[in-house]
């Protein structure tokens, strides 16, 4: 009938055993019917000629929290590569070169681009990219 039941466990955080005990709190609706400590194997009444039993205690789950000082590490981190991804995306000029051919089954497009900041890292590479498709360097290839 709209019962709810809030149970809480303060027992020992080392300890694995069950608590001896738990904090019991009975709600209908927003009304507060029951509230106080039970131990396994009793009950109690509320309200009246109401009564809940409590048989035995199981843990479903167990959680604990801790504080973590290297948090700010990791957040640093997350910043500093979303810099360097803007860097290298967003503020570094870039190189295209488009290239359409004709194929039986209609038309091949290739797209080269290259950031003027890997310049003379693969400057050789791309040339040799764009010259065995057939393009130049020299400007938009339309």
């Amino acid at each position: 009938g709209g019962l709810e039941a809030r149970l809480r466990s303060t027992g020992p955080v080392a300890s694995s055993d069950l608590p001896a005990s738990l904090e019991v709190r009975l709600l209908r609706g927003t009304a507060l019917l029951f509230i106080g400590s039970l131990r396994s194997g009793r009950g109690a009444e509320f309200g009246e000629g109401e009564r809940i039993d409590f048989l035995g205690f199981r843990y479903w789950a167990r959680f604990r929290g801790n504080r973590d000082y290297g948090l700010w590490l990791a957040y640093t981190g997350f910043v500093v590569i979303l810099v360097g991804a803007v860097l290298i995306f967003g503020v570094t000029p870039w190189e295209t070169a488009v290239i359409k051919t004709g194929t039986p089954g209609g038309e091949q497009v290739f797209v080269a681009l290259k950031a003027f900041r890997f310049e003379p890292l693969f400057e050789e590479r791309f040339q040799r990219l764009v010259a065995s498709v057939g393009g130049s360097l020299g400007g938009d290839v339309s």
